[in-house]
C-alpha cells in the first residue's frame, strides 16, 4: 500500500529530494546503525569515564542519539556512493544495460503494477 502513495496526491511529497536520499541509503542505515551506536558508547565512555548512562540522563541520551545518527548518515552515503553503485553499475551491464545506479524511486513508482495485473500475469503464467 506504501509503494502505492506515489501515483496518488502524495507523489509530490515523496519525489522531494531528501526523502530521495533516504530511500537511497535506507538499507545501509538500517545494516550499520546498531554497530554504529556501540561504536559511539564506547567512544564516549573512553572519552569521559564518568558519563552518566544515556538511560537516566536526557542530555547524555541526546548526545548519543546525535552522534550516531550523524555518524550513520555520513556513513551510509559514502557507502552508497563508493560501495554500492559501482555493484549497480557492474549489475545494469548483466541487465540489459539499465543503470539502476542512476535511477530513483521516484521513477519506478508509476510502474508499479496493480495487485489486479499481478493476478492476471500469474494466471496467464500458470496457463
Amino acid at each position: 500500500m506504501a509503494l502505492r502513495l506515489g501515483t496518488c496526491r502524495w507523489k509530490t511529497i515523496l519525489n522531494l529530494a531528501p526523502l530521495r536520499f533516504v530511500g537511497d541509503i535506507s538499507y545501509c542505515v538500517y545494516l550499520i546503525h546498531m554497530l554504529v551506536f556501540e561504536l559511539v558508547d564506547h567512544v564516549l565512555a573512553r572519552l569521559n569515564p564518568s558519563l552518566p548512562p544515556g538511560r537516566e540522563h536526557i542530555a547524555v541520551m541526546a548526545l548519543r542519539f546525535f552522534a550516531a545518527a550523524s555518524f550513520t548518515i555520513g556513513l551510509a552515503a559514502l557507502s552508497r556512493r563508493y560501495f554500492e553503485n559501482p555493484f549497480l553499475r557492474l549489475k545494469a551491464r548483466f541487465d540489459n544495460g539499465v543503470d539502476v545506479s542512476t535511477s530513483r524511486s521516484s521513477k519506478l513508482i508509476g510502474q508499479i503494477p496493480s495487485p489486479a495485473e499481478d493476478l492476471q500475469t500469474a494466471l496467464e503464467i500458470a496457463r
